[in-house]
């Protein structure tokens, strides 16, 4: 191969090269600025009015989970309860009236212990996630 074809596709391989630079680059900054926003929207959020609070079953093993909807409206939330130690996750559904409770235990499928996780998710509010200990 002569030298001026090596340069010609020396030449070539940078113009690629700084094309598909630019091309990351630009990509990066998009998926970036989007980032920020889905952050900044979800920081804007109000707090969940959900008051958690947990009791020993009365029936059954484990504890239930009390979930008090504090606000003057009707509320569908998604529950996902997880128990790290069996490697356990479920969902619910649950259909809040406003100012009212709602339980989650045995009953419901699930008997809480030390170390599970709640999570309740409304698009309209922040995430609300809880540890038992």
């Amino acid at each position: 191969m002569s030298k001026s074809t090596t340069k010609k596709i020396l030449w070539v391989l940078a113009i690629l090269l700084i094309f598909a630079a630019g091309a990351a680059y630009s990509f990066l900054d998009r998926a970036l600025a989007e980032y920020e926003s889905i952050v900044e929207e979800y920081e804007s959020r109000p707090q969940m009015p959900i008051e958690l609070s947990y009791r020993s079953a009365m029936m059954g093993p484990g504890l239930v989970i009390e979930l008090n909807n504090t606000s003057t409206r009707y509320l569908t939330v998604i529950v996902t309860l997880i128990n790290p130690t069996l490697n356990k996750k479920e969902n619910y559904r649950i259909d809040l009236s406003p100012n009212s409770t709602k339980e989650i235990g045995h009953a419901e499928g699930w008997a809480f212990a030390s170390g599970d996780t709640i999570e309740i998710v409304h698009n309209e509010y922040k995430t609300l996630a809880q540890k038992l200990p």
